[in-house]
Order: C-alpha cells, then sequence, then structure tokens
C-alpha cells in the first residue's frame, strides 16, 4: 500500500420537514366522544451513522471504505389515528382505538464498488433505504369505585390497557443490501393491568406490565 499525504475530510447534510398536525373531537353523546387525528412525525438518524470518518481495509483480496453518511435523513411517519371513548361516569372510561403509521427513510449499510487509487473497492455506508407499514389497535378501561362502594373503600379502583402492533416492510430487491433483510425494530404487543387506591393525601398503586416478543436488532 502507497500512502500520500494526509487529506482532510468534509461532508455536509442537513434537512428540513414540515410536520403538520390536525386533531378532531365529535361529541355523538354526552358521555360518548369519537376522535380523528393525522400528524407527521420525525425521528432523527443514529450519530453513529452520520460520523462521516472513513475506514479502509486494505487486504490486496479485500478492498474496503467503511463511512459514515452525514446527509442521512430522519425517519419519517404519517400517523392516522381514531378511536372512541365512553365515559362512564366522572372517574372512569372505555376506550377502543385504531392506529396506522407509514413509516418511511429507514436507513440500511449498502455495499457499491467504487473507483478509488485505481482500483475497485467495496464502499459501505448507511442510505435512507426502506419503508413500513405500522398498524395496531389499543383497547383501555379504567374504572374507579367512587359511586359503588361506600367510604372509605370509594377510592379503589382498577386499570387495563392492552396495546397490539404489526407491521409490513419491505426492501426494494433492486438494492444490495448488506443484510440482505429488512425489518422493524422494537415492535411488539404489550399491555398492564393495576389495582389502586387514591383517596385524599394517601395513594397506593400495584401494577403488572407485560411486553411481548421483539425484535431488538438485525
Amino acid at each position: 500500500v502507497a500512502y500520500g499525504p494526509l487529506q482532510p475530510q468534509s461532508a455536509r447534510g442537513g434537512y428540513h420537514k414540515w410536520l403538520p398536525s390536525l386533531n378532531f373531537k365529535l361529541d355523538l353523546l354526552d358521555n360518548l366522544v369519537y376522535r380523528l387525528a393525522f400528524s407527521e412525525t420525525l425521528t432523527p438518524p443514529t450519530l453513529n451513522n452520520l460520523y462521516y470518518n472513513q475506514s479502509f481495509g486494505t487486504r490486496p483480496e479485500s478492498l474496503t471504505i467503511s463511512q459514515g453518511n452525514p446527509n442521512l435523513q430522519p425517519y419519517t411517519s404519517t400517523n392516522y389515528d381514531t378511536g372512541f371513548e365512553w365515559y362512564i361516569n366522572d372517574s372512569s372510561y372505555l376506550a377502543l382505538e385504531t392506529f396506522y403509521k407509514k413509516v418511511s427513510n429507514f436507513s440500511t449499510i449498502v455495499s457499491t464498488p467504487v473507483q478509488f487509487l485505481g482500483q475497485t473497492w467495496s464502499l459501505s455506508e448507511p442510505i435512507n433505504l426502506n419503508s413500513a407499514n405500522i398498524y395496531g389497535e389499543e383497547r383501555t378501561f379504567n374504572v374507579q369505585f367512587t359511586h359503588l362502594l361506600p367510604a372509605p373503600f370509594n377510592g379503589l379502583g382498577m386499570a387495563f390497557n392492552y396495546t397490539h402492533v404489526s407491521s409490513s416492510a419491505n426492501l426494494n430487491p433492486g438494492t444490495i443490501a448488506a443484510s440482505g433483510k429488512f425489518a422493524v425494530p422494537g415492535i411488539g404487543d404489550s399491555a398492564n393491568h393495576s389495582g389502586y387506591y387514591e383517596k385524599g393525601p394517601w395513594q397506593v398503586r400495584l401494577a403488572y406490565n407485560l411486553r411481548g416478543k421483539y425484535l431488538e436488532s438485525i
């Protein structure tokens, strides 16, 4: 390997995104509410993927370059939420909601051949490539026995919440990804159940939380 003089490295990147949000509420009855929401959200890329520093592998049988991508764009999500809320009384309610999210610009490490110093190198860098649909429903039930039990037991209550979520992910077949596969990490069902007592200066809560199986990383 013939080394030349030190050369500075630099790269620039940036983004501008509009993030509109709309929320609607319709009182179907005095105690029955319908809600509809639309929003755009984003999540910035991880810092190690933005770090530009190049790393060279100079084995004659395998010439490689690894680098970050300062122009990597954030994940963007178009979100739709809708649901009904039934208020049993002033301290108890039942809710059923559904949601759909279209998530774009997931980053994936991609390797492509490049010419450098008269040789063919394999350049690996993160790029925005994948998209996924995330959808599911959420059920919530909260009841406080204020009007059902005599004092001091009327501070007792219970709450239950369950979220079911699924996703579908697509990979562009015309692009060679280092992993060859793509899935959305962190997607999994969850639930929690709690019993509580709230009255005056006293508050006691006992809770059980469940997290379903999910993919941590590829």
